[in-house]
């Protein structure tokens, strides 16, 4: 008899030594067991452990073992005293038994020594080796109340994409190894730059107490190692004779601008990290903000307010951050939406577009931002103000809209704004959905005069074949490749092989979140055409654009 399908994620997930029965005439049948349980008895398998408690049936843990199972079936939740040899010397355990489908029982022992409860809020995961959650909770506290003016404290949350299916069909110890190797990769990842814990079953977290202070330094950085980890989770993992490949969901958080203690910031992280989870089935990636986790009558507000932002009720307007070349001459500006609620200041983009995807009102947003656009187009183009590109993204669903490229070319004629004026910026994500319908829609706008640019670039699953099918004229790097370069040698070697890549492919290479003169110069030595970032321009109004445009021109 073999334990049922859904109690195998269950005793994968422990930490704790777990074992499941299932009742044969006037006994007990082991019909799992997870690794730790596996690892206390000394045993390679579940036969072998059957066969070590069938010897140990009259002793001290087959006494407990017995009145635990048959408690449980009474629906008794008591623990047992129970004494094992382990290496010679005695080990005292708690045992207990409950319940679990097709009618079996899960018994769990408990190290029930006082140095074992005792290490166990300072200690490590008896399984990974890494932090338990407890320790790493007194780091997060410690690491937020001592971080030093000019230094921020970052955390990664993440999981692993379809754990319970390497479960069910490699079972729980191929599992256990595979959660052993994940925790010796990040361990070695991270170094002396943080700490790793595991937060429970698949999820692990990491703690970086010393990262730059101020926005968008800081956000960068974090979501940079949140790229980095996802990279290298993704390399090929060999357990058991197999050869697994995974996708992870991360959630980052921020102390001090998203927490003002550990535990918060934990509890932010975790939040992010279940957004991440409902963006696909793996390779989501969120960074938390004030939005995160807000009860639902603050979301229910803030929801309204931006359904009477988008029906021109509040203020929604555009900004626009420019895009220059080597010589500093500005050849773009992208367009970045922003929201200020009645008596309010405003909302950040990256808090409201959120709120936005997760209400369903992402196309009308898109919608909304293409209206101001081509107005605010049209109205330069009449003043003389000409020159430049206009950048706007468009969200991964209008996209596939089957009738966004006439909406977007017939709005540009109602407001007499010329589509060559344009270019359209999409994610990779978004053509990786439906690369179909994509090409058509993209190819039909390129043909009447509308630039394409691939944002995000390197940040999902590149498929270079798609890449290549695609009407492109210009590539991005994301901003999270180009913090700390040229130092970072990591960053430095991707940013490299993007221009390669950009140029062999006959595009132009646009450099995002440049923040300095330095990144700039090294930037272009590698090639790379334009520059977008703080360090460049910030996003200003379209009256302050025009005024700042005029004065660099004049």
């Amino acid at each position: 008899m073999t334990a049922p399908a859904e109690l195998l994620p269950l005793l994968s997930l422990s930490a704790e030594p777990m074992v499941a029965f299932a009742a044969a005439g006037d006994r007990w049948r082991v019909t799992a067991a997870n690794g730790p349980a596996l690892r206390l008895l000394a045993v390679p398998d579940t036969p072998a452990l059957e066969a070590v408690l069938a010897t140990l049936a009259e002793q001290s843990l087959g006494r407990a073992l017995r009145s635990a199972l048959e408690a449980a079936a009474e629906g008794a939740s008591a623990e047992w005293p129970a004494t094992l040899v382990c290496s010679g010397e005695p080990v005292a355990l708690r045992v207990a038994a409950a319940p679990a489908p097709a009618g079996q029982r899960v018994a769990r022992l408990r190290d029930a020594r006082p140095s074992a409860r005792a290490a166990q809020p300072g200690g490590r995961d008896p399984l990974t080796e890494v932090l338990s959650r407890r320790r790493l909770v007194a780091r997060l506290e410690q690491a937020v109340k001592g971080a030093q003016q000019g230094q921020a404290v970052g955390l990664v949350a993440l999981d692993l994409a379809r754990f319970g299916r390497i479960n069910d069909s490699l079972g729980p110890s191929a599992g256990d190894a595979l959660l052993v190797t994940v925790g010796r990769r990040l361990t070695r990842l991270v170094g002396d730059a943080g700490s790793v814990g595991r937060l429970d079953g698949d999820a692990f977290a990491v703690l970086l107490p010393h990262l730059p202070d101020g926005a968008p330094g800081a956000a960068d950085a974090l979501v940079a190692w949140g790229r980095r980890i996802q990279a290298r989770l993704a390399e090929p993992f060999a357990v058991e004779s197999h050869t697994l490949a995974l996708d992870t969901h991360v959630g980052l958080a921020l102390a001090p601008d998203d927490a003002r203690t550990g535990r918060e910031l934990l509890r932010l992280a975790e939040a992010a990290l279940a957004q991440a989870r409902r963006t696909g089935v793996g390779g989501g990636l969120r960074l938390a903000s004030p939005l995160t986790g807000h009860d639902a009558r603050a979301r229910f507000e803030l929801e309204t307010g931006l359904r009477r932002a988008l029906a021109g009720e509040e203020a929604f307007y555009l900004a626009f951050q420019p895009q220059v070349d080597r010589e500093g001459a500005v050849v773009a500006f992208e367009v970045l939406a922003r929201w200020r609620p009645r008596d309010a200041v405003d909302i950040p983009p990256g808090d409201f577009i959120q709120l936005a995807e997760e209400a369903g009102l992402i196309d009308a947003l898109t919608r909304r931002v293409i209206d101001l656009a081509t107005a605010q187009v049209a109205e330069w183009t009449a003043a003389g103000l000409s020159g430049f590109r206009v950048s706007v993204n468009a969200s991964p669903s209008e996209l596939h809209r089957p009738d966004f490229a006439d909406h977007f070319l017939a709005t540009c004629a109602a407001a007499g704004a010329p589509p060559e004026r344009f270019e359209l910026e999409v994610t990779e994500s978004a053509v990786l959905r439906d690369p179909a319908a994509t090409r058509r829609t993209l190819a039909t706008l390129a043909a009447a005069g509308v630039r394409v640019a691939l944002d995000d670039f390197g940040t999902g699953h590149s498929s270079l074949a798609n890449l290549r099918r695609l009407p492109l004229h210009t590539l991005k790097i994301d901003r999270s490749f180009v913090v700390g370069v040229p130092e970072d040698r990591d960053n430095a070697a991707i940013c490299r092989a993007v221009v390669a890549l950009g140029h062999g492919l006959g595009l132009e290479v646009v450099a995002e979140g440049v923040e300095d003169v330095a990144q700039r110069a090294w930037l272009a030595g590698l090639g790379c055409d334009l520059f977008q970032g703080f360090g460049l321009g910030r996003p200003m109004t379209a009256a302050d654009a025009a005024a700042w445009l005029a004065a660099r021109r004049a």
